[in-house]
């Protein structure tokens, strides 16, 4: 009996190896965006994909201890601890927009305290709660619920629930694909440390390394300036390697 051309381990080799190139890739993209790079110099390697995975490894697990904590703190603590579960699932996105903001531009960047001041007024102005005058505290507003009539087209009902999970799958891989982006764009942005060389009276730091391209910026003053100079390994050849700490001038 004849297999079938794609058999399921091949389909599962490709599918893995599309997704780690995509994770790398979006990496890679996030890093040279930040040092305002040629994407089309841009190569994916093997650290890249696990740096870009471990960052998904990283969104996973610090969205779990974060829904655990706040559920086991806000159970003590009466409405108030409802109030606290409301905000972190109504401010959900909110929190996710800070967190990437935060990795692009670090916690003074432009919109950072704009969206938190945003998020708690949201939070406030929305909360299902109100101020009992008699016992001086705060009640929970309980959410009336509608029933729904049955469906009579389940063709109908089946084609929007698909609808539905294909949005929701779209949703998702545009919150990873952005959150990698993230990571990367924040790699570049706490890198301190670096090679660097001197040629023509100019001292040059290695940023990142592409196949045979040396991406490279200029240090003046211990901070590195705009611009990118490209180096080819014969370019640097019997030049001294130093290791420098520089600020970054981005």
């Amino acid at each position: 009996m004849k297999k079938g051309i794609l058999s399921k381990e091949t389909l599962a080799v490709a599918v893995l190896t599309f997704t780690g190139y995509f994770i790398g890739l979006l990496y890679e993209i996030g890093y040279s965006k930040y040092y305002d790079f040629p994407l089309s110099l841009i190569s994916v390697d093997i650290k890249s994909i696990v740096v870009g995975s471990a960052s998904i490894a990283a969104l996973v697990f610090l969205s779990f201890v974060f829904i655990s904590f706040i559920y086991t703190v806000a159970k003590s603590l009466g409405a108030i601890g409802k109030v606290i579960i409301y905000s972190a699932s109504y401010g959900s996105l909110f929190l996710y927009l800070i967190l990437v903001n935060y990795l692009f531009t670090g916690a003074g960047g432009k919109y950072f305290y704009a969206l938190i001041g945003t998020y708690v007024i949201l939070t406030i102005l929305n909360a299902p709660i109100k101020f009992n005058k008699k016992t001086f505290s705060l009640e929970m507003v309980q959410a009336t619920t509608s029933k729904e009539s049955p469906s009579i087209n389940p063709v109908k009902d089946k084609f929007r629930q698909i609808e539905g999970d294909v949005k929701s799958c779209v949703m998702l891989i545009m919150i990873i694909s952005v959150f990698i982006l993230a990571t990367g764009a924040y790699s570049a942005r706490i890198a301190k440390e670096f090679y660097a060389f001197n040629k023509d009276s100019e001292q040059y730091a290695i940023v990142r390394i592409y196949g045979e391209n040396l991406l490279t910026k200029r240090i003046i003053d211990k901070k590195t300036t705009k611009g990118t100079y490209i180096f080819k390994a014969d370019d640097i050849s019997g030049l001294k390697l130093e290791n420098v700490v520089v600020e970054s001038n981005m």
